[in-house]
């Protein structure tokens, strides 16, 4: 089961879907439970981030204690357990700019997978619905042009923003 919480937005509540904006912080909870009444043997757990959610290195925890980062590159190995054991894993992950200039909202899926070698996997996603940061700032653009010339021909050398010339003056503008 992987449930999802935003950090940035001081959410301590973990849920299936969660709200963002690029540059948030947050951290995905994946708990493995055994229901079977079978001993699950090597059991592995990988999360394949999508584009737009950049891991943050470090930040791999399993029952509370640090462990390596692999959930996403190949898989974390957390043992083998018996009916009834659950294993508790925490990461984090940056939201990042994944559609340059989009200002709509748009939505990330994250997907946990656990493994065994006897056992068939299993999977659970959540839902990250990132919207545009600063989205009223899209209308407050603001931009300054000026030109400037001189009348090369005259030997004028200070750039001016009128220019008098004759035909067939040299002119030279700077923008």
């Amino acid at each position: 089961n992987e449930t999802v919480r935003n950090l940035i937005k001081g959410n301590s509540n973990e849920s299936k879907n969660v709200s963002a904006q690029v540059g948030d912080s947050l951290e995905f909870i994946i708990r493995v439970n055994n229901y079977s009444g079978t001993y699950a043997n090597n059991v592995r757990v990988y999360n394949n981030l999508p584009t737009g959610l950049r891991y943050q290195n470090g930040s791999t925890y399993v029952d509370g204690r640090y462990n390596n980062d692999g959930i996403i590159d190949g898989g974390l190995y957390v043992g083998s357990f018996y009916p009834g054991n659950v294993v508790t894993i925490r990461f984090r992950a940056t939201v990042e700019n994944q559609y340059a200039f989009n200002y709509n909202s748009y939505t990330l899926n994250s997907v946990a997978r656990a493994t065994s070698d006897n056992m068939p996997g299993n999977s659970s996603s959540t839902a990250i619905t990132v919207s545009p940061n600063n989205y009223q700032d899209v209308y407050n653009i603001q931009i300054s042009l000026q030109k400037f010339g001189k009348n090369i021909t005259k030997g004028e050398a200070d750039e001016q923003s009128t220019v008098n010339a004759s035909p067939s003056d040299t002119l030279e503008f700077v923008v």
